[in-house]
This record gives C-alpha cells, structure tokens and sequence, in this order.
C-alpha cells in the first residue's frame, strides 16, 4: 500500500459534488460566476441570468420537474430561517453568505414554483467607474463630491428602489 492518491486526485469526488452541497443545486455554478448579478427561474426548465447586460436564458441549466423545483425553493427558504408552503407562499431573505432569495409557490404563482436569486457584488464601482460606464455624469459627480465636503448631507427619503445604495455608495468613499 504505497500509492496514495494525490491530494488534486482525492478532492476530485468534493468537486464534482459541489454544486450540490451548499444546496443550490443546478444554479450553484451560475451564483458562483463573479459575472452573474441575478439568477432567476421561472419554470423547471427556464433559467435566467443577468450579468449586468440583461437577461439571458441558461440552456443548461434546468430541473427534473416542478416538485423538484419546489422542493429547491422551500429548502432555500429553510436555509434563510424562514418557512416556504401552502399556508406562507412566498419569501423574501437572505441566505448566509448574502444572496437575497425571492421564491413564490402557487396558487401565488401560477404557472409553478418561482425563484429569484441576487447575489451581492464582489466588488462596489466607485464613482470614476460609475462615469466611466455611463451611468454618472462628470458635473453630476463633481456637485456631489464638493456636497460631501459641506455640512448637513441632504436627506434621503425612506423609500425602496430609489437607487439610494447605487447612488450614494460611491461617494461614501471620496472623503
């Protein structure tokens, strides 16, 4: 007993199981691209991923059927704490490593199991990239970098999907 299996060659089984062990079954591979924003499926065999470019279909990547998906998505729930069945059919949480999770069951969802992940960014644009992309304009910029440098930052509402995190973010950063 002399051949001892090389430690690339032993951790082989690990890798071709991995995707199923944090328990993102198929989507596992898509969360962990650094590319992919979001995963969504809207049907055992329809996934779709953005990758900041807008959505595209994911061919390959599919379940068994409707249960199978069900069972996907009530066991993400479990892993966020909360509770996904007939009488508490929809969810909105985080897993622990970030990922919000959206997962909606019937009759809420009609046509099946709905599940939606984002995943956070690996790394946050600053405001040069932001202006660079487009999506900021220099002057836009430039008054918001000399206003962080005044007294008494303007409020914010407290309202969702303003792009209150988008907006401000990289500015928390010129200081």
């Amino acid at each position: 007993m002399t051949a001892a299996l090389a430690l690339p060659r032993a951790m082989e089984p690990l890798d071709l199981a991995s995707p199923e062990l944090p328990g993102l079954g198929p989507l596992a591979l898509l969360v962990a691209d650094p590319s992919v924003t979001d995963v969504l499926v809207n049907g055992p065999a329809e996934v779709w991923v953005d990758r900041g470019t807008g959505l595209q279909p994911v061919p390959g990547a599919r379940f068994a059927d409707t249960e199978e998906l069900r069972r996907f998505a009530v066991r993400l729930a479990a892993a966020c704490g909360r509770r996904l069945d007939d009488a508490s059919p929809s969810v909105d949480a985080h897993l622990p490593d970030g990922t919000r999770v959206h997962a909606v069951l019937p009759p809420v969802a009609v046509r099946g199991p709905y599940v939606s992940l984002r995943t956070l960014r690996r790394q946050s644009l600053g405001l040069a990239a932001l202006i660079r992309l487009g999506h900021a304009d220099p002057a836009y910029g430039e008054h918001r970098r000399m206003r962080s440098y005044a007294p008494g930052w303007p409020m914010l509402w407290r309202r969702d999907w303003l792009g209150k995190t988008r907006c401000w973010g990289p500015f928390v950063l010129v200081r």
